[in-house]
């Protein structure tokens, strides 16, 4: 009863989720592979194809380096959808969606959600992740959700195909795709799936153009969450900080980080003391690289 749709770049990884998955989902299903080792598809347009073959009246879109921890986990999973007439559920998400450009999670207890075994191969290791702000809530509802594992129905997809026009690349493209579904169905977190994460994400220059791009396309929405405006101008300054220095790390200019800075809610969410606070810290870190740089230069000597 399950389409899982997979972007695929590595064989070994989709054989190692194809295995998984056939031992873990306990209904009947199809795995459709977009194979895009030569990088043919920007993930919208792989998922867009991938959905447009599908078979059955259920829709998953995972990433290829995840395994199942849970057993027989496709039943559930489709009658929680449709008792709560769900949008998505996925595994890791949060209750709020800033209105400055930025990654899902919003580092903050009260508002993430996520339950997630994850890897970090260069390490050696894997962690258990789980914070659940409902205590003992199979379920919780959130504005948005990561990528890694999508589930919805073909109805809901054909309502709201993914944005191939705008996201071309590998970023972003599931919170655009929770914004457009959640305008008429609710997200949720699911804790009991326990997928293993075997790749941490990624981030770079292409992250920060396609964040841009997503928040200048909901700029009229944004931000979404049950928070009053004092939490929420706390809340988008700290993720205008974070995108401010992102962009300078991934080789933005200062003209550029500055001009996303006061695009994004900086009249709408205005604080002198957060305006002063930043201004501080940002001479601070330009005076550190300043006299880094001089006491890397060589001493100018004379000749005698």
């Amino acid at each position: 009863m399950i389409t899982i749709v997979v972007c695929s770049v590595n064989l070994f990884q989709f054989e190692q989720f194809e295995e998984s998955v056939r031992n873990s989902i306990g209904t009947p299903y199809e795995l459709i592979r977009i194979d895009n080792s030569h990088n043919d598809y920007g993930i919208c347009e792989a998922y867009n194809k991938g959905a447009a073959r599908a078979a059955y009246p259920y829709l998953c879109f995972a990433h290829e380096d995840i395994l199942f921890g849970a057993m027989n986990w496709g039943p559930p999973l489709i009658a929680a959808f449709n008792s709560r007439h769900a949008g998505i559920i996925g595994i890791a998400g949060s209750k709020y969606k800033s209105l400055a450009p930025g990654v899902w999670s919003n580092n903050n207890a009260a508002l993430d959600c996520y339950a997630i075994v994850q890897h970090y191969p260069l390490a050696q290791r894997r962690e258990l992740q789980v914070n659940n702000p409902g205590a003992d809530q199979d379920y919780a509802e959130v504005k948005t959700l990561d990528g890694v594992f999508l589930f919805t129905s073909g109805e809901i997809w054909r309502k709201n195909q993914f944005d191939a026009a705008t996201f071309k690349g590998f970023h972003s493209y599931d919170l655009d795709f929770c914004l457009q579904v959640g305008r008429s169905y609710p997200l949720y977190v699911a804790y009991h799936l326990m997928i293993e994460h075997l790749s941490p994400g990624k981030l770079d220059s292409s992250w920060v153009e396609q964040s841009i791009l997503l928040s200048e396309k909901w700029k009229a929405s944004l931000p979404l969450g049950n928070l009053s405006f004092t939490e929420s101008r706390k809340m988008e300054w700290s993720k205008k900080r974070h995108f401010f220095l992102s962009m300078l790390i991934y080789n933005s200019s200062l003209a550029a980080a500055l001009k996303v800075f006061f695009d994004f809610g900086y009249f709408r969410f205005f604080s002198l003391k957060n305006n002063l606070s930043f201004a501080a810290e940002i001479c601070s870190s330009f005076c550190r690289k300043l006299t880094r740089r001089l006491r890397a230069q060589p001493t100018a000597t004379k000749n005698s």
